[in-house]
């Protein structure tokens, strides 16, 4: 059952890193792109996702074996940072009508 963990943490983790390494390399491509409306609020937004992201690449333990202190208070903030700062980048991206953008 720990080996299961363990692969499913490895997995988790991997996978997480191809995600940022992949928004990385899309931001290197489109950050000369000028800029329009809400773009430069968006590309702020996508910053700070991504600074949130490697913050928590750097707290989580590459592998299940490492002696070191898992921080879990300063991963769930940053958790709770980055998901309120997706729905903010998605707010942003998406089309709304004239009274949304007013409030």
């Amino acid at each position: 059952m720990k080996a299961q963990y363990k692969e499913q943490y490895t997995k988790g983790l991997e996978s997480f890193q191809r995600s940022v390494r992949n928004a990385l390399e899309f931001h290197a491509k489109v950050r000369n792109l000028p800029l329009q409306g809400v773009s430069p609020t968006a590309r702020l937004m996508f910053a700070r996702i991504f600074f949130i992201s490697t913050s928590i690449l750097r707290l989580c333990p590459k592998n299940e074996n490492e002696r070191t202190i898992w921080d879990f208070t300063s991963i769930a903030i940053l958790a709770g940072s980055l998901f309120e700062a997706v729905m903010f980048f998605r707010y942003f991206c998406e089309p709304g009508d004239a009274d949304e953008w007013v409030a």
